[in-house]
């Protein structure tokens, strides 16, 4: 079993917020705090990598009724990556802040 991925300290305490307070504590959130980069990156980037090696159905399934969804989660996570400065896009392939395509 592989050891959990976590950040030494949390970023965002969204339960500080009056409106996320109180149950169930599910409010929006900007693009800008989707993906964080913080001292957790490079360990979740590396497993990432393992994940991505290993055979599709082995790491994702998604049954044929998510694949809008999942198209529209796709684009919206593309379109955030791309106006981030540290990510950058090369024809098809969207490169990592740390150099990995």
């Amino acid at each position: 079993m592989m050891e959990p991925i976590l950040q030494d300290a949390l970023t965002l305490l969204p339960w500080m917020d009056a409106l996320a307070a109180r149950l169930p504590g599910v409010q929006p959130c900007p693009p800008s705090q989707w993906l964080l980069r913080d001292e957790a990156f490079a360990p979740q980037m590396a497993y990432r990598d393992r994940l991505i090696a290993m055979p599709g159905e082995d790491v994702v399934r998604s049954p044929p009724e998510c694949a809008a969804s999942t198209r529209a989660l796709l684009a919206a996570v593309l379109t955030f990556v791309e106006s981030d400065a540290g990510y950058r896009r090369e024809g098809g392939t969207i490169i990592r802040p740390d150099g990995v395509p």
